[in-house]
């Protein structure tokens, strides 16, 4: 089943598989917005029956998202890595700050608010899964063109909106 709700106006749906586009370009979400995502985000992620026990941000746009799903799913271990590219053509990424607190148990939730490329998501990703017996990634929103597949999307939109912290 796929959770359902309203973000002004518009049908959200957290199913990979079958984006909604219904938004007008950069559209500004309100934090009411971003509650109804989470919402949207947790439902999915409480559907597969994975009890996440670690949720970790990419810095710095999944910080807000990542803890707020912390708080939907009663998760209470929350930390973050950072990514950035080493030259100037953003072809090398490299940590610069890494996910502490890991487990060969942990099943573990990779956050980001929105992926435009996917590569930094991606690169923490195979990091952190080389340390952890489960690996889920989430963000509410990627753009069609972006590099993966995540295991957990609200929307699929070519124009990525305004969160309240930006």
């Amino acid at each position: 089943m796929t959770p359902r709700d309203e973000i002004n106006g518009a049908e959200v749906s957290c199913d990979s598989t079958h984006p909604k586009q219904k938004y007008n370009a950069m559209q500004r979400l309100t934090w009411n917005d971003v509650e109804v995502l989470t919402k949207a985000l947790a439902d999915a992620v409480d559907a597969t029956n994975i009890e996440i026990d670690h949720i970790v941000a990419v810095s710095r746009g999944g910080f807000v998202p990542a803890r707020l799903l912390a708080s939907k799913l009663k998760v209470r271990r929350l930390g973050s890595i950072g990514v950035r590219y080493a030259d100037a053509s953003r072809i090398t990424p490299e940590i610069y700050a890494p996910a502490g607190g890991l487990r060969p148990s942990d099943k573990v939730l990779l956050v980001e608010d929105a992926i435009e490329t996917g590569r930094s998501l991606m690169y923490a990703a195979t990091v952190i899964a080389a340390q952890v017996s489960v690996l889920k990634t989430a963000a509410y929103y990627r753009q069609p063109t972006s590099v993966p597949s995540l295991d957990f999307v609200v929307e699929e939109r070519s124009q990525l909106p305004q969160f309240p912290w930006e």
